[in-house]
Parts: structure tokens; C-alpha cells; sequence
């Protein structure tokens, strides 16, 4: 993905959650579209600190 798009996303993603009161945006740098393969820990313990 082209460096302009892929910041342009982020900002949106970062968008979307500031706009729920619990809302986080995390960015993971070594996890692509596939972050359950890519980055499986990270997504883990991100989806354990929201429980």
C-alpha cells in the first residue's frame, strides 16, 4: 500500500475510535492485513485488555 494511503487510513482508524468514549486505536508495526497471522500475540493481549 502506497506510504499517502496507508496514512490516510490510520487517521481514519484513529477517527473512528476517538469517537467511542472506550474507543483505541493501536497500531501494530511489524502486523499487516493479516494480524492474527502476522502479529498473534499483540492482537492477544490487546483483545485481553479489552475484556
Amino acid at each position: 500500500m502506497p506510504r499517502q494511503v496507508r496514512e490516510q487510513a490510520t487517521a481514519s482508524h484513529l477517527y473512528r475510535a476517538q469517537q467511542s468514549s472506550r474507543g483505541r486505536h493501536v497500531v501494530i508495526p511489524e502486523a499487516d492485513h493479516m494480524t492474527p497471522v502476522t502479529a498473534p500475540t499483540a492482537l492477544a493481549d490487546e483483545i485481553v485488555r479489552m475484556l
